[in-house]
């Protein structure tokens, strides 16, 4: 039998010991993966970053006697990009876990690679219900809503107020496509019908021929099933073609409070949408968001709120495990309830989902917006419960 010298081993001894000693003083790090400058960088974008800026600053600054480090990067709502910086900051950059993925399509692929890693990643900007669905995963989050969600309120009311018959148009991509098929299925369920629908690619500036369609439907609503600047340019050339003034009603299933500023108290009026957050609802909403304003200079949406949220429930986590292991964090996040601004007694299930109350939510007349960014109303306070689907029909495997 050989014996390695003794050099070697009084190498191999330090090389652990230094291993060990940089794995307890080493910062634990959190990416954000946001759009900095696209479509959605008004919901996602530098707001995320503060967002989370905010909640490591509420922390402390310091996790088990370790410094809180953050990073981001531009994703460019391309999947592919999104999943090599997830790898990338996962196995050679020490991240721990990763906040906000904006757009559905990007989130799914980075889920993809946390759950190779295995390590969290929380979504506040991707929608879609296939997320806590067929693609769920034990080490991700979807902390703001999915597409069904949305879907249930904004179908079941406008419904029971007489709207039977409805028009689509629907982004191109995962997050339309979910959304288009929950708010189907609810449309149906409380006796309405889709009478046609039309899909578009993500950056569409002219809507001209969708709108045209839709006017001529003989729908009582339309229903814009997409997001960010689409959004806000299918909701301006609405107005422009004359759909509100001839009758119509605009279903708007996810729009933040960022795009109503952006359209304006004119083009915005008698919109009716569903949110996770409204920034002024209570005293302890309006204070966080009045901090994030200073940074900002605007109100925060529920997408960036919830990022806050994600991040220091994933904090508490780690101070209590004692470890950043994903395993022992998510499943301590699953069995603790959610406590702050954002969410009370939210929980964060199997599949993926954390379950809070939603928000029916109408814009306000232009006489009853009595300060800037008081743009809306709460119509109804939806629960978790029921807003969100059960566990029981859920497709996510951890779950069956």
């Amino acid at each position: 039998m050989r014996v390695a010298p003794a050099s070697l081993l009084v190498l191999g001894f330090a090389a652990l010991l230094q291993s060990a000693v940089y794995a307890q003083t080493r910062p634990v790090k959190i990416g954000v993966l946001t759009d900095m400058s696209g479509p959605v960088s008004n919901f996602s974008g530098r707001g995320s970053v503060v967002s989370a800026q905010l909640a490591i600053e509420d922390f402390g600054g310091k996790v088990l006697g370790r410094d809180i480090e953050l990073i981001f990067a531009d994703h460019q709502n391309k999947p592919d990009i999104a999943a090599a910086i997830a790898r990338r900051w996962y196995e050679a950059e020490d991240v721990d876990a990763i906040l906000d993925v904006a757009v559905s399509s990007a989130g799914l692929a980075v889920m993809g690679v946390s759950r190779t890693s295995k390590k969290p990643v929380f979504l506040s900007t991707s929608a879609t219900s296939e997320a806590n669905g067929k693609a769920c995963s034990p080490y991700a989050g979807q902390w703001a809503f999915d597409t069904y969600a949305l879907a249930k309120a904004a179908a079941l009311a406008l419904v029971k107020e007489g709207a039977s018959k409805w028009f689509f148009i629907t982004s191109d991509y995962a997050f339309g496509h979910s959304l288009e098929a929950d708010l189907t299925t609810f449309i149906k369920e409380a006796g309405g019908q889709v009478v046609d629908r039309v899909r578009h690619p993500l950056g569409t500036t002219d809507f001209a021929s969708y709108l045209v369609r839709a006017q001529n439907s003989g729908a009582d609503v339309v229903v814009f099933a997409n997001s960010a600047q689409d959004l806000t340019n299918s909701i301006k050339q609405a107005h422009e073609f004359g759909l509100v003034a001839s009758g119509k009603r605009l279903a708007v299933p996810l729009i933040s409070i960022p795009q109503l500023h952006a359209l304006g108290a004119d083009a915005i009026q008698g919109v009716v949408t569903t949110n996770a957050f409204v920034w002024n609802r209570n005293e302890e909403a309006a204070a966080w968001s009045q901090r994030f304003f200073a940074k900002m200079n605007a109100m925060p949406a529920d997408t960036q709120a919830a990022n806050y949220s994600s991040l220091l429930h994933y904090l508490k986590a780690v101070k209590a495990v004692g470890s950043t292991d994903g395993d022992a964090v998510m499943a301590y996040m699953r069995k603790s309830p959610v406590q702050d601004m954002f969410a009370r007694d939210g929980q964060l299930r199997m599949n993926g989902s954390m379950v809070h109350d939603i928000y029916l939510v109408q814009a306000k007349a232009k006489s009853d917006m009595t300060h800037p960014w008081d743009y809306v109303k709460v119509i109804r306070t939806i629960p978790g419960d029921e807003a969100f689907r059960k566990l029981s029909e859920s497709e996510c495997p951890l779950i069956k």
